[in-house]
């Protein structure tokens, strides 16, 4: 029984010097070896004080020999933790967080906006990454919400980016003059291993709720299309992702046999898109370097407004119309209410719409209580408005 105690007790001690390394590393605030030393020698004595009547004389030598070696190892390693990536302690901090995620400028890398001492200019700080360090999760959009899990199962992800490149050829010259780009395919597999039931009951009982079914049957290549986000942490403090979009499973394979000690379900699927893998910090703060759809549109949507403010001049029309005084039938023309084609052309049906609007509002402040020309103004806006929109469907240019 007393050799039970010991054993809980010494596995007691070396969980806590984990959790407190742990917690030190979240916190990134990383104290002197003396000062965790002395917070690891305090812990020790009150775990033996409490439980001294319950162990002989024997197993209360056997745990201070124990509780005195493993840490003493503890400490050694954590100075090789600080020595190796040149962390700073608490006390050198000065109460400020650092970031160690490195920079590299003119093969020169910095830390926090200091120049590391390397033995060569060509020396660069990397972390790196093993399998149990990756966290897995599936999003799968639906019209009732996301349906957003991890992937416990997966053992192995792999991709490949393949684009199809064709030569440009001229007579006379055996090499190509250059090469243009084809289309791109982003491909790759899953496995998982197998357990009581296949990975994805759960995501199917998820989408049936979703998509308000009982009783209808589905196979794995007929799950709508999902991004997988894969999260990187190691146990210094490293941390990355990358993410997969619009994955969309192809085929599935799966063996049972007396000569396999596991079961693995394997997968081939096709992407749309795909973030490489790179640090948080960078996501964070380095957008343009990822989400490069997102961006696309956002200089589209600049595009567009800087062809309204060229292109149709709303408020400089309608200081136009209200500085006309009491003449306004006169000046008045149906004209005045219209895009013309060209000019619909480079803008989008939004735009269009929001400029007759302003337009139409502009002449109604005007006509006050003329309710004979308020209705010609209203038969013009309407004609003008089905105008526009068969336009847009006619050429199927809505860009709204």
């Amino acid at each position: 029984m007393a050799d039970i105690t010991l054993i809980k007790l010494r596995n007691q001690y070396s969980q806590y010097c984990i959790d407190k390394l742990n917690s030190i590393k979240r916190s990134r605030n990383y104290p002197t070896s003396n000062t965790l030393r002395a917070d690891l020698i305090t812990y020790s004595k009150e775990l033996i004080a409490n439980n001294r009547n319950s162990l002989s004389e024997d197993d209360y030598k056997k745990l201070q020999s124990f509780c005195d070696k493993y840490g003493t190892n503890f400490i050694d390693s954590y100075e090789k933790i600080l020595l190796e990536y040149k962390i700073q302690t608490t006390e050198e901090q000065n109460g400020i967080e650092i970031d160690r995620d490195p920079v590299v400028k003119n093969r020169h890398t910095y830390i926090k906006g200091k120049k590391l001492k390397v033995f060569s200019d060509y020396h660069g700080t990397n972390a790196t990454y093993s399998m149990a360090d990756m966290v897995a999760n599936i999003n799968i959009k639906t019209d009732k919400g996301t349906i957003s899990t991890a992937l416990g199962e997966l053992q192995t992800i792999s991709y490949s980016i393949f684009q199809n490149k064709a030569p440009v050829r001229v007579l006379g010259n055996m090499n190509p003059k250059d090469w243009v780009f084809g289309p791109r395919t982003i491909a790759g597999s899953l496995v998982f291993a197998v357990f009581n039931k296949h990975w994805l009951m759960d995501l199917y009982d998820n989408l049936k709720e979703k998509a308000g079914m009982k009783n209808w049957h589905f196979i794995s290549d007929e799950i709508p299309a999902f991004d997988i986000t894969l999260t990187f942490a190691n146990e210094y403090g490293f941390d990355s992702r990358m993410a997969l979009y619009g994955v969309r499973l192809m085929n599935e394979g799966q063996t049972m046999s007396t000569n396999d000690i596991f079961i693995e379900n394997t997968y081939q699927f096709v992407a749309n898109d795909i973030e490489l893998m790179d640090s948080l910090t960078a996501f964070q703060t380095e957008e343009s370097r990822h989400q490069r759809g997102q961006i696309v549109d956002n200089t589209a949507k600049d595009t567009v407004k800087e062809a309204e403010k060229k292109v149709i001049p709303i408020d400089e029309n309608k200081n136009k119309i209200n500085s006309g005084g009491d003449d306004y039938k006169s000046r008045y023309d149906r004209k005045q209410m219209m895009i013309p084609d060209d000019k619909l052309s480079t803008i989008n049906q939004k735009a269009a719409l929001q400029y007759l609007d302003e337009t139409y509002k502009a002449w109604i402040e005007v006509a006050k209580d003329d309710q004979e020309f308020k209705n010609r103004i209203k038969e013009d806006y309407k004609t003008e408005k089905i105008r526009i929109k068969t336009y847009y469907s006619d050429n199927k240019e809505d860009k709204k």
